[in-house]
């Protein structure tokens, strides 16, 4: 009924003593148990964004070094993309969002992050890092266009 996303870390002992995420495989069923009073649009944006990334891969991890990326998707033991999911980006939370992927891409030396909302279009270029908010049902059709 659910599914665990562990800390990125070369490290498998590192991974094994940090904390998990959380994931619902059926989304309907978590709906009905869950304990929130609001619908939370977030989290499950966050929750559909996962099941799509776990179709594709079963080496996803979230990055928290300095600042936190939700997904870190790898294949081959090699990164893929960094993607970041936030419901709407605005001036309460665009520099938390957008340093935590940023984070992640230099770590990782991406050129190219993502983060799914849910219904923003932007680009954000300094000239070393691409960043675009893509809307959820232009990232779920075609995510490779999206990938660093």
């Amino acid at each position: 009924m659910v599914d665990f996303v562990p800390a990125f870390d070369y490290s498998v002992k590192v991974q094994v003593r940090n904390p998990k995420k959380v994931y619902a495989i059926d989304t309907g069923i978590f709906n009905e148990v869950k304990t929130a009073f609001t619908d939370d649009l977030g989290r499950q944006l966050e929750n559909l964004v996962f099941l799509h990334l776990r179709r594709m891969s079963n080496e996803i991890y979230y990055f928290n070094k300095h600042g936190e990326c939700d997904f870190v998707v790898m294949d081959n033991n090699r990164i893929q993309q960094c993607v970041q999911v936030c419901y709407e980006v605005d001036d309460m939370n665009m520099e938390r969002e957008i340093t935590g992927l940023k984070q992640s891409l230099l770590y990782f030396e991406l050129k190219k992050g993502v983060i799914v909302t849910h219904n923003q279009s932007d680009v954000f270029d300094d000239g070393e890092l691409e960043i675009r908010l893509v809307p959820a049902y232009e990232y779920l059709q075609n995510e490779k266009v999206l990938m660093g």
